[in-house]
């Protein structure tokens, strides 16, 4: 790893300007229909707004994805399965070769959505659990959720579909990470993902929710134990990080990718498709004109994509353009800031992030 930070050090943009620009990995926001009413939903998903893809309009953003070399896309709400056509438009990603996943919060799973979901040939289907059983039906506000997550996660397991779980950490959940762990291996999850609740829609009204950065390391503490368990593969977003003591331990090398966080690649290799077709470099960042790039109604995607001008937050970046603490990093070359829908959430600005596991153990 040093060998190569020293490299990119050198020449700061070796890296961004080696990787091949193209929307390999895609979040697709298909509706905000939702039926449930979460107290950390940064979409505030809920009845039915209108001005929706309707059904060619999202056939044809298929298409387009397939012709632009999309790998991977992720179908998410609101709930995803609240829209009656998902299927169609997963078999038509399908016969592009794009392998397509879903997060859902598990309210509508029952054996005839699990057909479904076998005949659309989904890749994986992860179901949102943010704490036991109080805390969980606290969060989304929903009786009788909590069961619902764990019998949707038996009936994936049952009809043999790779199941997933995703879990939102706030101060809520922090302590009982270890016991909902025994839950997901009880329930045979494959994969468990971990990130954190940023103030971002209904969450900047519960802002008692939100960890403080200092959690971190108890978050780092506990994805430790758990890799070290081995049982479940556990993976943590990109907004938790970075470069930490045991960076290559949070983020173990992936195929084609260095072992440590090389920076946002939000429209570098990223994108973010909301449900009225505008596009985002990720969907996590906040729906506000800076960050919207276009909307595929209004032209094609290709054009959005190879606009000069657009996602210059990553593609146009400098380090000058760092600010406070993750100006004097050792690190900002490479690590760019961290996640930039954090840290703007955070900060205000997406150059500047305090929820940095490197500044957290400096101050500590």
């Amino acid at each position: 790893m040093r060998y190569i930070l020293k490299l990119l050090k050198e020449n700061p943009r070796y890296y961004l300007d080696k990787i091949k620009y193209y929307p390999r990995s895609v979040v697709w926001e298909l509706t905000l229909r939702c039926n449930m009413n979460c107290a950390h939903c940064g979409s505030e998903a809920g009845p039915e707004r209108g001005q929706e893809l309707d059904h060619k309009e999202a056939l044809d953003v298929c298409r387009q994805l397939g012709q632009m070399g999309c790998e991977v896309l992720t179908l998410l709400g609101g709930e995803p399965f609240m829209r009656e056509d998902w299927d169609d438009l997963a078999l038509c990603l399908d016969e592009y070769g794009v392998k397509v996943n879903a997060i859902t919060n598990g309210y509508l799973m029952d054996q005839a959505l699990v057909d479904r979901i076998k005949k659309a040939r989904l890749a994986n289907v992860a179901i949102s659990l943010d704490g036991l059983q109080e805390t969980h039906e606290k969060i989304r506000r929903k009786r009788g959720s909590y069961q619902k997550v764990l019998d949707g996660l038996s009936l994936l397991r049952q009809n043999e579909v790779s199941s997933a779980m995703v879990t939102t950490v706030c101060k809520d959940n922090l302590a009982e990470l270890d016991r909902i762990y025994l839950v997901a291996l009880e329930r045979g999850v494959e994969i468990w993902q971990l990130q954190i609740g940023v103030p971002r829609g209904r969450l900047c009204e519960h802002s008692d929710f939100i960890i403080q950065p200092e959690d971190l390391l108890i978050l780092e503490q506990f994805v430790l134990r758990v890799r070290q368990d081995g049982r479940i593969r556990v993976d943590i977003a990109d907004n938790i990080g970075y470069f930490g003591r045991n960076e290559e331990v949070l983020r173990p090398s992936i195929p084609g990718r260095l072992p440590f966080w090389t920076g946002c690649f939000a429209g570098m290799q990223a994108l973010g498709i909301e449900a009225n077709g505008d596009i985002k470099g990720c969907l996590s960042m906040p729906s506000i004109p800076e960050f919207i790039e276009g909307n595929i109604r209004q032209e094609p995607l290709a054009d959005i994509w190879n606009k000069p001008g657009n996602f210059a937050y990553n593609r146009d970046f400098h380090t000058g353009l760092l600010e406070g603490d993750c100006a004097e990093c050792k690190y900002n070359y490479i690590c760019r800031g961290g996640c930039k829908s954090t840290a703007f959430c955070f900060s205000g600005s997406i150059f500047n992030n305090p929820y940095c596991l490197y500044r957290v153990e400096k101050k500590a």
